[in-house]
């Protein structure tokens, strides 16, 4: 699956992966750094890796850190601190300062414990690994430019070693053992390329000249790889038109089913967790799909096309930038606009998708206290680290981003009568900016003013920077739709959007994990952390709790009785109207001819210059 390179670079870092034994999750790691280095040389783990962005700290999975025992003889390969030469010495959370000879080899030693079944740290067992780079190599930071060579020792028993490195040697037999080599061109594709080992089942496909590679882990007989590899082919090409512009050399979806979930992009692939599960059960499936299309998409958007703060990393700290509502809300909005324009989903379902998105954004009282801007800055303490208080405090750039992206381009749309969209948006930033040290909100704010006029740009940055409620009647009245009438045989919407709590079940007990903000349960005096013992005169237990609570309507009123600290308490609630509460967007039943023509150029197969 990777391209063979005709010879070694002549100066590299390289690292050694041994995996056996692997009963216990770990690797075992070489690295040797050459004879160039000065005699007191620091090295580093990176704290966090691109594309997730949170604080990951990977040097706790890091241990036994030293000098290799073939050093020259004499030397002292403690880790304690020592006059003596050979030694290494920890001077900060993910560096490590080395002593030893000048001229003699700066080659080092450690163990990685891999047991995170996520798409952001490194899995290793009997069956499979997943190397994620920033969670397993040392480098020195000043020298991330040199190339990298990764030389793995896999069991015999596996027969893959799968990375989207441009440049890489396909497994080989070498000594009688199973070594995969891998050649990355600096550290920072090194970190960007992860790496699965196993037996994945594979089926490729070509599109726009380039190969694809749909890698499913474990699909079992679930899950049906080719025919998923051929809806994956859909929205590969979808974007591709869509942006004019194919920008890697192979592309790799590794698919890991081991019921996890989550996702990450990188240059030249992505890795993505699911469940066996979820093949054959359409709603779903659809989910993955839009997970692919999501992460696919960041190709473009925030793997070239970066935000100013993130456009070079800074392994050691946080990020920063007001732009993460670009870079993954308005990837949110376009892996389901691209699911109905490559035909992998019908217009029902994307109707269906966009109001999950609006629902979660005006159902989150958070919107009112955190701005978009905010939303994206305050990422590394707010959105990755979520607490109970969090929906009263927050709002998610995914969620909103995505909505400010489904009424901007209708925006942009209706002030040009259809002749520019957001499409050529992206496409204009994605121009300007690629390679040219990123963009920030002002560039985005004049990209958008070129395919607009001053009125939209001026809606905009109300939207982003402001907590001011956002008003959908244009975009609806554009395409035509009407939102439906709140549904209240759902129990969970019941709960949330009416009585305004989110609960989880402790066995029998059931626990008050969030209040909404100004919802009933909250005015009633309803507390994070309280058991819901009864409703009026009825027991509530785990079993039950949500049937008998969303048995309640609008304006009825009764007495929640609540353990707090062990102390009884009753509070009468009363619910209020909820007419208001559904955010199901659908068509009208009689659109106009402009209105249809409107729907049809959104979501129709739109290519560059279309």
């Amino acid at each position: 699956l990777s391209q063979p390179v005709s010879q070694m670079p002549q100066t590299s870092f390289s690292y050694r992966v041994d995996f056996s034994p692997n009963k216990h999750n770990l690797a075992y790691v070489t690295v040797d750094f050459g004879t160039q280095q000065p005699a007191e040389c620091e090295v580093m783990m990176p704290a966090w890796t691109p594309g997730h962005y949170l604080m990951r700290e990977y040097a706790k999975y890091l241990q036994d850190l030293r000098f290799t025992d073939d050093q020259p003889s004499g030397t002292d390969t403690s880790t304690e601190t020592s006059t003596e030469t050979n030694t290494v010495t920890k001077v900060a959370k993910n560096r490590w300062m080395t002593k030893r000879p000048p001229g003699t080899p700066l080659k080092l030693t450690y163990t990685i414990f891999a047991h995170q079944n996520s798409v952001t740290s490194s899995w290793i067992d009997s069956e499979y690994a997943l190397i994620v780079g920033a969670a397993m190599f040392l480098t020195i930071d000043d020298q991330r430019q040199i190339p990298c060579v990764v030389k793995l020792e896999l069991p015999e028993s596996w027969k893959y070693a799968c990375a989207a490195m441009p440049t890489a040697i396909n497994t080989d037999n070498t000594n009688g053992s199973n070594v995969a080599t891998f050649v990355a061109k600096d550290f920072t594709e090194l970190v960007d390329s992860p790496i699965l080992c196993g037996n994945p089942e594979i089926s490729s496909f070509n599109v726009g000249g380039v190969e694809h590679h749909l890698i499913n882990l474990d699909p079992g007989p679930f899950w049906d790889t080719q025919a998923a590899a051929k809806d994956v082919a859909r929205l590969v090409q979808s974007q591709q038109e869509m942006w004019g512009i194919v920008p890697y050399h192979n592309y790799h979806f590794i698919n890991i089913i081991k019921e996890s979930g989550g996702g990450l992009e990188h240059d030249h692939s992505t890795v993505m967790c699911t469940s066996k599960w979820k093949y054959r059960d359409r709603s779903q499936y659809i989910g993955w799909l839009g997970l692919v299309s999501h992460e696919f998409f960041h190709t473009w958007n925030v793997r070239r096309l970066r935000p100013r703060g993130i456009a070079e990393y800074d392994y050691h700290s946080e990020n920063y930038t007001k732009c993460l509502w670009i870079a993954e809300g308005l990837t949110s909005y376009y892996d389901d606009l691209h699911m109905i324009r490559s035909g992998v989903i019908d217009e029902s379902e994307f109707f269906k998708q966009i109001s999950k998105t609006v629902s979660a954004v005006q159902l989150t009282p958070g919107r009112h206290h955190q701005s978009l801007a905010e939303s994206s800055l305050d990422t590394w303490i707010k959105y990755a680290r979520p607490d109970e208080n969090s929906v009263n405090s927050t709002i998610s750039y995914y969620t909103k981003g995505a909505t400010v992206g489904f009424l901007l381009d209708a925006k942009i749309r209706s002030a040009t009568q259809g002749a520019n969209s957001l499409d050529d948006v992206m496409r204009l930033l994605y121009q300007r900016h690629v390679g040219n040290g990123g963009y920030d909100l002002d560039d985005f704010y004049a990209a958008v003013k070129e395919f607009s006029n001053d009125d939209v740009v001026d809606w905009l940055i109300t939207a982003v920077e402001t907590t001011e409620e956002l008003n959908f009647d244009q975009a609806m009245a554009y395409y035509g739709l009407e939102r439906k009438p709140f549904d209240d045989s759902k129990k969970e919407d019941m709960l949330k959007a009416v009585w305004g709590l989110v609960l989880e079940n402790k066995g029998d007990r059931v626990m008050v994990k969030t209040v909404l903000e100004d919802s009933p349960a909250y005015q009633a005096g309803v507390n994070t952390g309280d058991e819901l013992l009864a409703l009026g005169e009825h027991r509530l237990l785990a079993a039950d709790a949500t049937t008998k609570l969303s048995q309640h309507r609008s304006q009825e009123s009764d007495t929640l009785l609540v353990s707090r600290s062990e102390k009884l308490v009753s509070l009468p609630i009363t619910l209020g109207e909820h007419d208001d509460l559904s955010w199901d967007l659908v068509p009208i039943k009689k659109p106009s001819s402009e209105q249809t023509s409107a729907v049809k150029s959104w979501l129709s197969p739109e290519k560059q210059g279309g």
